[in-house]
């Protein structure tokens, strides 16, 4: 069976005595989680940017998260999905390296209020959602990342027309000629990255918007190719070279729940520093060092968490995407909110001469495990002549450390307020 048939069947099987409760105790985790994000990511300059946009195209009635007046519903799920991307505080998967709820909440919904699905439908459809985007993610990451695409609007559009081909209670061959469309639209790159430029926070939004309408024409008939992973041109040939993990795309898909395996993030920046700040902290809880004592840094990661290693920043994504920053900012034992991440900051500059005594490396022992583990090696060199080392690979918010769920609560209105 094709990698596109196992995706299709999936949709088209999952019945609501195949959930389990742990799964939809999950389900209601990650969508608080979702709700969080995007309400307090609506109030941001890109948020409040997007909506203004299609706002100028004519209202609708499906509804916008932290805005009085709603959207057309493919519009909506554009809006809604970007801004829960906005403050980079939105759930992911480890070994996808993608973020999800973003991707999936805003389609879903979106759809299911048009067409008045029933909560049952809308949890299956959010399952199907998460599992084939995790699935995807999993199965061309890292190839698809080192070739600088990003995983959560290439692998997250297949998962939005999986859901919302469920949702529609499509056949088996209208699931397959839309994951077909899908592919046509997949896309976004890592260009982004240390250019200041504001752009990653559209690509869930771009990826529901455009789940949703690779469903619809599917049902109107207008199917793209059946083979579209595997054959040459297709998306494991584009976005990750060819180089697949072959063992994990032949697997079945909902024998176990990947969502059970989601992220919540304690630190609202990129995931892959995550493990370099709880690392500091662990330092800076035993050994108390000033930065005035503080020679040289060594950051020891993976090849893909090495592309995270600029200084220079010029935008609220830069300093959530900058390893040296977040490191300097954990190193003055400050800890690390939504506020932390402010340009304008009045002890930057502070921050600054920290962040230039650090040098992130590629660590081969970091690769090695990569992307199970996102391990990291740090080496603080001290004035005096002294070093402390420490070897880190369990981040919070991850199933390894019990990340307390009244914790998260508090943590999530606490956002929800700003």
């Amino acid at each position: 069976m094709s990698f596109t048939h196992r995706i299709a069947e999936f949709s088209v099987g999952l019945k609501d005595q195949d959930i389990t409760e742990e799964v939809r105790e999950q389900i209601k985790k990650v969508y608080l989680d979702y709700l969080t994000a995007a309400i307090s990511g609506s109030q941001t300059e890109v948020g409040k940017k997007v909506y203004e946009y299609y706002s100028e195209l004519g209202k609708g009635e499906s509804t916008v998260l932290g805005q009085d007046t709603g959207l057309n519903y493919h519009n909506a799920a554009f809006v809604n999905g970007t801004s829960a991307h906005c403050l980079d505080f939105d759930d992911g998967h480890t070994k996808g390296s993608v973020h999800i709820g973003c991707v999936i909440f805003p389609a879903v919904l979106a759809v299911a209020e048009k067409n008045n699905s029933s909560v049952q439908q809308v949890i299956r459809a959010i399952l199907v959602g998460y599992e084939v985007t995790i699935r995807v993610a999993s199965v061309i990451h890292p190839y698809s990342r080192q070739r600088g695409f990003h995983n959560t609007s290439v692998a997250g559009i297949f998962g939005v027309t999986a859901a919302i081909s469920h949702l529609l209670e499509f056949n088996f061959d209208e699931t397959v000629g839309a994951l077909g469309n899908a592919a046509s639209f997949a896309g976004g790159t890592f260009a982004f990255l240390g250019s200041g430029s504001e752009v990653k926070r559209l690509h869930p939004g771009i990826a529901a918007r455009d789940g949703i309408i690779a469903a619809e024409l599917s049902k109107r008939k207008l199917y793209g190719p059946s083979d579209i992973f595997e054959k040459e041109g297709g998306v494991f040939d584009v976005f990750a070279g060819g180089q697949i993990n072959n063992e994990l795309a032949e697997l079945p898909i909902g024998r176990s729940f990947e969502i059970l395996n989601i992220y919540i993030k304690p630190y609202p920046c990129c995931r892959h520093l995550h493990v370099v700040i709880d690392a500091i902290k662990e330092i800076q809880e035993q050994h108390h060092i000033s930065p005035t004592e503080i020679k040289k840094v060594k950051i020891g990661v993976n090849k893909v968490t090495s592309f995270h290693s600029h200084k220079e920043c010029n935008s609220l994504l830069d300093l959530q995407m900058s390893i040296p920053f977040v490191a300097a900012v954990a190193l003055l034992g400050e800890e690390i909110t939504v506020d932390s991440f402010n340009l304008e900051r009045t002890d930057y500059e502070e921050i600054r001469k920290v962040m230039e005594t650090i040098d992130v490396v590629l660590d081969e022992d970091c690769e090695r495990v990569y992307p199970l583990s996102r391990k990291t090696n740090i080496v603080i060199y001290l004035q005096a002549g002294q070093s402390i080392e420490i070897s880190f690979d369990t981040v919070k918010g991850s199933r390894l450390i019990l990340y307390q769920w009244k914790t998260y609560n508090r943590n999530s209105q606490k956002i929800a307020r700003t």
